[in-house]
This record gives structure tokens, sequence and C-alpha cells, in this order.
């Protein structure tokens, strides 16, 4: 007989390794098929058991109020006012500035050059003021 992998004398060898060890024996295909059936019925069981909402979530709008910080005829080009908004606390630290006629994106003003920034790091939440 051959002794090539795939032969009957392997397949035997495998079964009766399988019935001595009382195991069940897998090849890899085998595993990633039955694996692969099972993830896709828990997740259509789980779907169908657990549907989300077809309806859409209202947003929620927040108006804060208006605030004079400076007048564009009083801002020197590359020179940052600092200020707070929308409150006076520590927190809420923020500066605008003109920047010299380079035009911003979001930028207002006639030639779209003056711009506000945050001092408040978004990754930490700390302060960047003076840094």
């Amino acid at each position: 007989m051959s002794t090539e992998t795939g032969t009957p004398r392997d397949t035997q060898k495998q079964e009766r390794s399988a019935t001595v060890h009382n195991k069940v024996m897998l090849n890899r295909r085998q595993f990633l098929l039955y694996s692969g059936s099972t993830a896709v019925a828990a997740s259509t069981i789980s779907i169908s058991l657990f549907p989300g909402s077809a309806e859409a979530a209202q947003a929620r709008v927040v108006s804060y109020p208006r605030k004079l910080i400076a007048k564009l005829s009083e801002l020197k080009d590359n020179v940052p006012v600092d200020f707070n908004y929308p409150d006076e606390l520590a927190n809420s630290s923020a500066m605008v500035v003109k920047m010299g006629g380079v035009q911003a994106g979001g930028g207002i003003g006639p030639k779209r050059d003056v711009v506000a920034f945050n001092y408040i790091c978004t990754h930490q939440g700390g302060p960047l003021h003076g840094s």
C-alpha cells in the first residue's frame, strides 16, 4: 500500500487513533468550516433576537450666548487675543488670531483670515496655554 497522505491506510490509521483516544479528530479545513458556520449562526441569531431601532434619534440643539471678544478692526496680524468661552472657567480658555491675510479654512472676516482655537488638549483634556 502507498504511504502518501490521504491514502486509505492513513485514513484507517486516523480513525483507529480517534477511537483509541476517544477524541474527535478534525483537520484544519474542517475546523475552519465548523467554526465559521458557528460564527455565522451565532451572529444571525443575535441579530434576529435583538434587532436595532428603525427610528432615528432626535438631535438636541444647544445654543451658546453671544459674546464680544474683539472687534475685527482692532485685531493685529499674528497677535493672539486670549478669552474664555462659553464661561469664565479655566477649562474654557481659547484664543482668536488674525493670520495676516492668509485665508484659513473656516476663517471669518473680509479676508477670511480670523480664526479661533481652544487651549484645551482634545486628547487628554490638559491645558495647552503657554506650551
